[in-house]
């Protein structure tokens, strides 16, 4: 009897809520709630609440939310809510909110906001506000705003925002303001305000800094970017003195 149960709870293909306890499938056409408990797939097309813990596939056509713990994938097509915790991928098309904890991918085609805590990649084409934690690329082409701590790169076509804690490049064509802070590079095509910290492209070398000097004259940055040219030169030269 207790197999019969079990076989009836991994084929439920119906309308009603569908729950598996250490099954492999939930699906087909679901309209409702599934939920599965250390499953390995839960899909087709959903039209409601998807839950899996420690599941691989959380998917197909979504429209509600879908949470997967310790999951690999959620995805395909959502519209509402995706959550992964240590999962590796959370993406497809989105219109909402991503959340990807220790993940390495959230992307695809997003529309709401996408975050990804200690991810490697934040992107595709963004339209809203994406958020990487010590990762390495937030970018394709975003709309809104970026932002990356301890992250590599932020870019691809940005209109907004995009900030840059010690990354090293932001930029791609960038219409609105962007910010590093120890960082490397900002540019390609501006339209707005760029502002760097402690980034080498923007300081002159020392043979350009009386021309430099001349054409910033009267500017207070001018008089503290050569205070830290003079800085680094004293730092970085060594000197032989004759008496």
């Amino acid at each position: 009897m207790f197999l019969m149960v079990m076989y009836a709870q991994n084929r439920i293909l119906s309308t009603v809520p569908a729950t598996t306890w250490a099954g492999n499938y939930v699906g087909g056409q679901l309209r409702g709630r599934a939920t599965t408990w250390a499953g390995n797939y839960v899909g087709g097309q959903l039209r409601g609440r998807a839950t899996t813990w420690a599941g691989n596939y959380v998917g197909g056509q979504l429209r509600g939310r879908a949470t997967t713990w310790a999951g690999n994938y959620v995805g395909g097509q959502l519209r509402g809510r995706a959550t992964t915790w240590a999962g590796n991928y959370v993406g497809g098309q989105l219109r909402g909110r991503a959340t990807t904890w220790a993940g390495n991918y959230v992307g695809g085609q997003l529309r709401g906001r996408a975050t990804t805590w200690a991810g490697n990649y934040v992107g595709g084409q963004l339209r809203g506000r994406a958020t990487t934690w010590a990762g390495n690329y937030v970018g394709g082409q975003l709309r809104g705003r970026a932002t990356t701590w301890a992250g590599n790169y932020v870019g691809g076509q940005l209109r907004g925002r995009a900030t840059t804690w010690a990354g090293n490049y932001v930029g791609g064509q960038l219409r609105g303001r962007a910010t590093t802070w120890a960082g490397n590079y900002v540019g390609g095509q501006l339209r707005g305000r760029a502002t760097t910290w402690g980034c080498p492209y923007e300081l002159p070398t020392w043979q350009e800094l009386p021309e430099w000097c001349c054409k910033k004259e009267g500017s207070f940055v001018a008089l503290l970017h050569l205070a830290v040219s003079v800085l680094i030169f004293l730092c970085t030269r060594t000197y032989t003195l004759h008496f």
